[in-house]
């Protein structure tokens, strides 16, 4: 009779090794595709807003994922105003009024920043400038051209709330991003522990 003794310590340590590291690989997984959709998700942004500056974009963040404790990543902007964004809803004024400025006088182009001056608080310190009420009750901060009444010039509608529609279409782009990238992620953070027990 033929036995054959095999010493499978190093292939028990190697797997206990393994084991150990799992976590680690998917942590790093996560974390790797949380960045691959704050990626998209900024490539993506002018495509559903006018990005007038760049710090919106600059604030869609990731938490990154820690084995063992937690083993989830997250993908978001810390502004709160972009949630409304995804689905619509209605924006209401905190204090006075909301002020929608009107492209050619308070705004040149829609791309255009509008400057502090051009505010409707400080036009309206300003001579000639005054809140316009129509028989609808809008109301309008308006400039008079001449020293009669009519015609005017329109810089704001001043409204208690604003109906923003749905333009982000944040949960299927993350949703497509994480099909995209989570499979070869996952592969790639294997690989590296796997690579990083057999130097030990």
């Amino acid at each position: 009779m033929f036995r054959m003794y095999i010493d499978d310590r190093d292939f028990k340590r190697a797997m206990a090794d393994m084991a150990r590291d799992m976590p680690k690989a998917f942590a790093i997984s996560l974390t790797w595709t949380a960045k691959d959709a704050q990626a998209d998700l900024q490539a993506r942004l002018a495509q559903s807003f006018i990005l007038r500056r760049p710090w919106i974009k600059n604030r869609i963040r990731i938490t990154p994922a820690r084995a063992p404790a937690q083993l989830f990543s997250e993908v978001g902007s810390i502004d709160p105003f972009m949630g409304i964004h995804e689905k619509g809803g209605e924006k209401k004024a905190q204090k006075h009024s909301l002020a929608v400025p009107m492209v050619g006088t308070a705004r040149k182009t829609k791309q255009s920043i509008t400057p502090r001056s051009k505010w409707p608080g400080k036009l309206l310190e300003k001579p000639k400038y005054f809140i316009l009420r129509t028989k609808r009750g809008a109301r309008l901060v308006a400039k008079r051209r001449t020293k009669n009444r009519y015609p005017v010039q329109l810089f704001y509608a001043l409204a208690k709330e604003v109906r923003i529609p749905p333009r982000w279409n944040f949960s299927d782009q993350v949703f497509n991003s994480v099909r995209k990238h989570w499979g070869k992620n996952a592969i790639r953070a294997v690989d590296r522990i796997m690579t990083k027990s057999k130097g030990r």
